[in-house]
Order: C-alpha cells, then structure tokens, then sequence
C-alpha cells in the first residue's frame, strides 16, 4: 500500500488559503499550488479522500467556488467543468462516496441546492432529479451508507427535513414516513447521522419537540427514538455522533442538570449513559471534535480550570483523561479536524503564541508536539489547518468498505463466511453456501465502490464475481473460459489471464 497523505486547507506566507499535503513530517508538508485557482488562494473546504484521489470546493480564478478533483500534486489538481451549475459556482459540500461516484450537496442554476453525484468528469457530474423535494431544493447532509443504498436528511416539499433513502438514481430517492416526529418546526431534522452495528443512529426532533437519540433500520417503520433516562428537560441533544468498533456510540449529550457531558451508547435506551470524567468542570466537560485512533476516541474537552485541552477516553471514567501538552496556548490547545496518517494523529491545535498550526500526537504528552512548517502565515492566524483529510488508501480485502482488511472463510460443505475486523475485533456474516465446485480465485475491487469483491471459478471454467456490499452480495457471471487458462492476478479494474503455454499470453 502506498504511504499514506493528507490535504488540508491552510494558509500560506502571503496569508491566502491555499491546498497543503502532509505525510506528518516537516519536510512531507507543503504547498500545492495548482493552476487555475483564484489571485488570493484556492480556499478549499468539504476536502473528501478516496484511496489517494481527494475532490472538494475550490475558488477558481473567475472567483467562483467550484468543483475541484486532486492527486494531492499540482499538476494533478484542476477544476471539473459543471453543467448546469450556478452562474457564481456549484459550492459543492458534504462528499460522500457511494456506487462508484461522489455524492454531495451543490448549487444548481437556480442556486436551489439539490443532490449531486459526480465521477469526476464533466460528462459524470449531475444533479439528481429528486420528486417530492422542496421547492429551494433538497439540500441534502449527512450521507451514510447503510445496507447499499444511501441515508441523508433532505429538506421535502411541506419545508420539513426528513431522513431520506437513495439508491443513486431519481427514481430511487424518497423520504421516509417516520411517527412521532415534530410537525410545529423543521421536522425530524436528523443530524450527525452514523452507521453502527447494521442500523443507522442520530440527532432527530420528535413530536415534543425535543433532541433525542434515534435509532433506524433503514425503514420509516424501524425509525424510532430511544427513551433515553437522567437527559435535560429539551432532550439528550446529542452531538457529534461517532462510532467506536461498530459497537459503541460517543457523543456530546445534556443531563438533567443541563450540563454537557460526555456520553456512549451501545444502540439502546439502557445503554445509554453518561461517562463520569474526572478533571471535568461542574457545567460538563462539552467535548468535541471526537475522533477514533488506535482504539481510543480522542477529543476536545473544557478541564476544570476552564482550558480547552486534548482529551481521550476508551468509554470508562479510568480511560478518559485529559493529555497534558507543552506548547499549547494559554487558554489551552482547542484540538480540532483530527486526521490519522501514517499511523500518527494530526490536528489543528493552537500553539503558545496564539497561533493555529499542524500538531501530531500519539496519545502521550512527550509524543504530542507541533510540526514545524515552512511557507506559512507568520500572522496570528498562523497555518490554521482546516479540513485535513488522509488520502485513505483501500486495504485489500475489505468487504464493507471501512478502510479495514476483513477474513473471508469457506467450510467444508461450501458455506462461505466473512468476518467484519476492526482493531483486532470481528462480527460475522454468513453469505452463501458454495458447491464445492466452486473455488474462490481472487478479491478485487471490481466495480469501483471502495469494497473488495470475490471472483469464484468452477471446475468447467465458469467464471463469477460476488460484489460484496457491506458483508452482503449480488453476483455477476463473466460466463466460461477455458480451463487451459489460469487467473493469475487482478489489478485495477482489469483481470489478467495467462495460458499455460509458457509461449502464449493474453490480457484481459
């Protein structure tokens, strides 16, 4: 696998704020200066990677903000020309990838904004006719993929945001019916949606009008509210949902004191409790910015004397301690747009003098420190990194697409399993029973989607792939080649067949 890098959005010497690469060192960071971007800066934002291919928002030279495609080099990084976006640019934001494309929200001519999805070409990049829409457009967030098809909150046409369902196409876009959900105010409004355990979990309004904490299966039906006890008399009001070995839930949550504490869930209403958290203030710790590290969930949190400081915890009061850092700012450190590369955490952080600059940690004191950049803003605001996003190169064998390889087992009698793995841990799926004429030969990603498929093969020479959507599979018969020749490897969207003819070869 390839060294993995970050882009971020900083700001370079003159003060504009331009596209950065890290490898996490000093000399691995730089300035990409592509051409093409506007007189002061690119500006990025929304930065999205995909096995080292990154899109997000960039201002062109016109001064639009556009679409922008990138390689993480200069020569590699330009704008995709958009039809049928807004006259000032698409403002494109909110990338998610999903069935070989990226999807966003984005201004359309009108600059209602609307559902987008792009493969990174001119040709590729449209917007989504969705019925049932309002009339200033869908504006969709939060995008999820549960189960092959993809969940987001949309704005429909009686001007509530709902919990949307999507298959990719306008056909296959509709919002859920869900009970119980305000009707005096913007709806069920689901925020900080996430996949957990095979159901989808987030902030949504219910018909008192409070934040609580729900839980989906995908259905209108299986939508519902965990009755969650000891939460403030406006709900839970949970905040930053983030998932920890597809198990437990963290979250910035209110008590019935009102006080912002650090929460977790494990899907239930009572499993749902607040963290105690020693070296907290009275009024709550009010974490932020949680991000999952080596196992751990590392965070931003208020200490008791009011600074607001690198934290970590594992779920228990024990785990959760607050990292003591030298350098940081009087005021505190302010952690925020964690990134992991290379093994290491990277954060925006601000430093002694006041400035925000690019910070690295390995959940120590002593391995917690800035790094040093040459070419940026000398000015208070420093390099200020924002939106640092690792290259996430695709591991191999990963069947669900969490950037983590799984197992792939198969019985005696031909009944094949998988293994979900995550920090050494696993959930299993029983996929399909096999005739024991059927030999797996290779995994690929076959169909693009950022998932590992399986290609089988009979002792006929049938050939067929299983396209592997989150431990689930729909199959593909290639149909039959000759047992005289042999798959000998699989690369990028390309099979390669070789004949046992030491003489001979073909490519596929």
């Amino acid at each position: 696998m390839p060294k993995s890098f970050a882009l971020f959005a900083g700001y370079d010497v003159n003060g504009y704020s331009s596209l950065w690469r890290t490898d996490g060192t000093s000399l691995g960071t730089v300035e990409v200066n592509p051409v093409g971007a506007y007189s002061t800066g690119l500006s990025p934002s929304g930065i999205f990677g995909l096995n080292g291919h990154f899109v997000f928002s960039g201002r062109d030279a016109a001064g639009g903000f556009g679409l922008w495609t990138s390689d993480g080099t200069a020569g590699g990084t330009s704008e995709v020309a958009v039809n049928g976006a807004y006259s000032n640019g698409l403002t494109p934001y909110g990338f998610f990838y999903f069935d070989n494309s990226y999807f966003f929200n984005g201004l359309d001519a009108v600059a209602d904004r609307g559902l987008w999805k792009s493969d990174g070409t001119t040709a590729g990049t449209v917007e989504i006719a969705v019925n049932g829409a309002n009339s200033s457009g869908l504006n969709p967030n939060g995008f999820v993929n549960l189960n092959g098809r993809l969940y987001f909150s949309g704005h429909d046409a009686a001007g509530y945001y709902g919990l949307w369902q999507s298959d990719g196409t306008a056909a296959g876009t509709n919002e859920l019916y869900v009970l119980n959900v305000n009707t005096s105010g913007s709806g069920l409004n689901p925020t900080s949606i996430v996949k957990m355990n095979d159901h989808l979990y987030f902030t949504g309004v219910d018909g008192a009008g409070h934040y609580g904490l729900w839980a989906s299966d995908g259905t209108g039906q299986g939508t519902v509210e965990l009755n969650v006890a000891n939460v403030s008399s406006n709900g839970l009001v949970p905040v930053n949902l983030t998932v920890l070995n597809d198990s437990t839930l963290f979250f910035r949550g209110q008590d019935a004191a009102g006080h912002w504490g650090l929460w977790k869930s494990d899907g239930t209403a009572n499993g749902t409790t607040e963290i105690t958290v020693n070296g907290a203030p009275a009024s709550g710790i009010f974490p932020s910015q949680f991000f999952v590290h080596n196992g751990l969930v590392f965070f931003e949190g208020t200490d008791a004397a009011g600074l607001n400081g690198l934290w970590v915890t594992d779920g228990t009061t024990a785990g959760t301690h607050e990292i003591n850092v030298s350098g940081a700012y009087s005021s505190g450190l302010v952690p925020s747009n964690f990134a992991e590369v290379n093994g290491a955490l990277l954060f925006d952080g601000r430093n002694a003098t006041g400035q925000n600059g690019l910070w690295t940690t390995d959940g120590t004191t002593a391995g917690t420190h800035e790094i040093a950049v040459g070419g940026a803003y000398s000015g208070i605001a420093g390099l200020s990194p924002g939106s640092i996003i690792s290259s996430n190169f695709k591991p191999t064998n990963d069947f669900n697409g969490d950037a983590t390889s799984d197992l792939l087992f198969q019985g005696s009698d031909g009944t094949v399993i998988t293994w979900n793995m995550w920090d050494h841990f696993h959930k299993g799926y029983a996929t399909s029973a096999v005739s024991v004429n059927w030999q797996l030969q290779k995994t690929g990603d076959f169909n693009g989607d950022g998932q590992s498929d399986l290609l089988w093969r009979d002792n006929t020479g049938e050939v067929v792939s299983w396209t592997m959507n989150d431990h689930a599979h729909t199959g593909f018969d290639f149909g039959h080649v000759d047992t005289t020749w042999q798959i000998v490897a699989t690369g990028d969207f390309k099979l390669r067949w070789q004949v046992r003819h030491p003489l001979a070869g073909h490519d596929w």
